[in-house]
């Protein structure tokens, strides 16, 4: 078999870049320990990252490194992670640009993942090309795929099970996130159903207005006197935010008790998950909590793009059997990669995604429709 020759006792995957494709590239552990069961899994991720991987119970061990750090820091972040993992596989996905050289130098003889750019094409000499943009599977799938020449050829149906496998019991995240709601935000009532909103987004993925997030918490306030709203950000989000808090100025004061605001920056990843797991139903865009919701299991309602290489087909949470909706706008988009902006018959299309219809869909998600 294409394995025989290849020593598996210990695998190392390079995702040192965002929040939500980390969590897409997690179900690559699982399709490893699902051949190779007695294998060790050892993933590289950016710094901070560290609380996400460790949510993979397929994924033993974890290393942090600085996404742009220069050259010589890399290589030397590299080579340590190298000589403590001592990996017999090296697999680069995406993130600190010097991995591959790195490996070539200090890790694995044999060396698999995306050949996307130079580098990548110079030092894995067991590297495959994917046209991504033509957005023809989901990410993960993408992901996995990387891992053919490597694993028994992974087929779509394959696919099914793989995320509800990622996390064993979540039962933990949720009985410390109960804890740190009771002190952080006391003045939600034990009860109460919570609903978390995230409206910021990086990149280049179009968004849903934050006027209209915050048009949405007022529906959501209005129609259910059980529910609290917590809006999350960080500092990336300052401007989605301050629009948030300009539009709910008038009816805050009147809901105090059931609106809050949560800085994940302060709060820190690994109590953000804790929180997010216990909550009744999680709100937002193409973004890494979405994607932290959905394998969490936390009810959402997700907002996305139509354009191809944005799509729900292709970035769509992955879950773990709980209720979620995923609203794309009703148009029939040809671009691949960039909004045409004006130049589109539908502009703005993602304006035209009504409070109402979110409203409603979430109303289903809740259960009190």
């Amino acid at each position: 078999s294409k394995t025989s020759l290849i020593v598996m006792d210990k695998i190392i995957i390079n995702r040192s870049d965002a929040i939500g494709d980390l969590v897409l590239t997690l179900p690559m552990a699982v399709w490893i320990k699902r051949h190779f069961p007695h294998s060790k899994v050892g993933l590289i991720v950016r710094k901070g990252n560290l609380p996400i991987a460790k949510l993979c119970d397929s994924v033993d061990e974890v290393f942090e490194v600085n996404q742009k750090a220069s050259l010589l820091t890399s290589m030397l972040s590299f080579r340590k992670i190298f000589r403590e993992f001592n990996p017999d596989v090296y697999v680069e996905v995406n993130g600190n640009k010097w991995g591959s050289l790195s490996a070539s130098l200090f890790g694995p003889s044999s060396r698999y993942g995306l050949k996307h750019k130079v580098l990548p094409w110079l030092f894995l000499n067991k590297g495959v090309s994917q046209s991504r943009s033509l957005a023809l599977m989901h990410e993960s799938e993408y992901n996995i795929s990387l891992l053919n020449n490597l694993l028994p050829k992974y087929q779509h149906e394959d696919f099914e099970g793989l995320s509800s496998t990622l996390i064993s019991d979540v039962s933990k995240y949720q009985s410390a996130g109960l804890k740190i709601l009771q002190e952080k935000f006391p003045e939600i009532s034990t009860g109460k159903k919570v609903v978390m909103i995230h409206p910021g987004m990086t990149g280049h993925s179009l968004n849903w207005s934050a006027r209209n997030y915050a048009r949405l918490a007022e529906s959501i306030l209005d129609n259910n006197s059980e529910v609290s709203i917590i809006f999350s950000y960080t500092p990336g989000d300052s401007e989605y935010i301050e629009t948030v808090k300009n539009q709910l100025s008038g009816i805050f004061d009147a809901n105090s008790s059931r609106l809050s605001f949560l800085d994940g920056s302060s709060t820190g990843i690994a109590d953000y998950i804790n929180i997010l797991s216990t909550m009744d139903c999680f709100i937002g865009g193409s973004t890494g909590p979405t994607h932290l919701a959905g394998i969490l299991g936390v009810p959402f309602l997700s907002i996305y793009s139509p354009i191809k290489t944005q799509s729900a087909y292709r970035w769509q949470p992955l879950t773990r059997n709980q209720k979620f909706k995923v609203i794309n706008p009703d148009v029939v988009c040809g671009e691949d990669r960039f909004c045409a902006g004006r130049r589109c018959p539908y502009y703005d299309c993602m304006g035209k995604i009504e409070v109402k219809e979110v409203y409603d869909q979430f109303s289903l998600i809740l259960g009190d429709s």
